[in-house]
Formats: C-alpha cells, sequence, structure tokens
C-alpha cells in the first residue's frame, strides 16, 4: 500500500505549534474590520451581517437567510475567550439556537453569506523591497475554506517567482497538477489583486462559487504574521 502523502499547507505548522504549547494569539485580527478592508482593497467579497443581540433573541434575521445559508462566527470582545463558529446556518431558529449556548455580551454575531463554494484558496505575496514585487505563493483545494486551513486536504501550490536570470515571472505548480479549472481559478484569482507581475501584498483568502465566480473573505497586511508564512 502506498504511503499517504502529509498535507504539507499552511495549515500543519500552526496545527504543530499549538500541540507543542506556543502562543499564537499575535496571529488574531479584529475580525469585524475585515470586510471594510477588502472593500478598500477594491476586490469582490461576499455579504458580511452583524445582528444585535436583540435581533437574534427575537428572530428579525430572516431577510439574511432568504437566499443563502450563512458561516457564523462568534468573535469574543475579550480575546481570551475562545471564538465559536458554526459553518452552515440557514434560519433565524437555527441561528438563536447557536448562540443561545453562550453569552451574547460577550460577542459580536458576524454572519457570512455562503454561496455555492466548490473551491477554497489563499495567497501569500511579498514585495522584496518597496515596489519591487517579491515571491507569491498561491494555494487551492476543491472544497471549502475549512478543507484548506484545517489541513483536510493537499492543496494545489503555485509559486510565482523569477528564475534565475530571466526578468519574466512565471507560475510553477509545485506538487499536484491542477484540473483545467484550478488553472483558471487561480489566474483569475491572483488577477484580481493586482496579476502575476506584481500582486498586492499581504495575505488573502478566497471562495470560488460554482467554479468560476472569486469572492474574497479575508486580506491581512504585509506586517502581519499570516503575510510572513
Amino acid at each position: 500500500m502506498a504511503k499517504r502523502r502529509k498535507n504539507q499547507n499552511s495549515s500543519v505548522w500552526l496545527a504543530e505549534a499549538t500541540k507543542a504549547g506556543l502562543n499564537l494569539d499575535f496571529l488574531r485580527r479584529d475580525e469585524t474590520k475585515m470586510f471594510e478592508v477588502l472593500d478598500g482593497i477594491g476586490v469582490p467579497r461576499t455579504r458580511v451581517y452583524f445582528p444585535t443581540r436583540s435581533q437574534v433573541k427575537s428572530l428579525r434575521t430572516k431577510r439574511i437567510f432568504n437566499e443563502h445559508s450563512c458561516f457564523c462566527r462568534l468573535v469574543p470582545k475579550d480575546r481570551n475567550l475562545r471564538r465559536p463558529y458554526n459553518v452552515n446556518i440557514t434560519s433565524p431558529e437555527e441561528l438563536r439556537e447557536f448562540c443561545s449556548k453562550y453569552d451574547l455580551s460577550q460577542y459580536s454575531v458576524m454572519l457570512v453569506e455562503k454561496g455555492n463554494v466548490t473551491h477554497s484558496g489563499s495567497i501569500i505575496a511579498r514585495d522584496d523591497s518597496p515596489g519591487n514585487p517579491g515571491k507569491c505563493i498561491i494555494e487551492l483545494v476543491e472544497g471549502t475554506g475549512e478543507d484548506l486551513l484545517h489541513g483536510l486536504k493537499t492543496p494545489v501550490t503555485v509559486a510565482i517567482e523569477i528564475p534565475g536570470l530571466n526578468w519574466f515571472r512565471t507560475m510553477r505548480y509545485l506538487n499536484n497538477e491542477p484540473t483545467s479549472t484550478e488553472k483558471r481559478l487561480i489566474r483569475d484569482a491572483i488577477k484580481l489583486v493586482g496579476g502575476v507581475r506584481h500582486p498586492f501584498p499581504g495575505y488573502y483568502e478566497f471562495d470560488a462559487y460554482d467554479e468560476t465566480r472569486i469572492m474574497f473573505r479575508k486580506y491581512q497586511n504585509p506586517s502581519t504574521a499570516y503575510a510572513n508564512i
């Protein structure tokens, strides 16, 4: 029997660091502001909602679930609290039931609209010096963000770099040979953040809806730990 290949995406070292007892709190960011940042960059993103405690308890969130289900994150006001989440909430009743397990005075409720996610990916882009593009790594899986970021599937990994003395930047696949759909989604995603020649530096997470539409859901600037993985 062939030995199963170990997942090599960035979630592996995060999991190992946690097991070793390292404090990774420095990786946490204020996710309630994340979508404002994405709007500032000008990339397409999913809709996000922050219902109040009274709206959750009185079921006044029906309009949010009219077309799509949502990912729910409870964002703690105290960074020492855990960050509960539910990957698929489909109704006001399900939202209220999930939130009833926690003291909502200690959290902000964040709902992120979900389309039909077929692929999920991340981009880490660097500048070697101001205005001088450096290496860029793109990961993509057929599946959800959980499949990618929790290490459930091994992604297709692409490096954008300058080979040798050739000044033309190229895309090089490092492991699995991608399908034609995966190649197209990777090209579409990198175009939205500046293109192969000079992707805007930082850390990104994105989803593909119905194998076609790229929607971003996270960005962190180049000074953060994630952008330096």
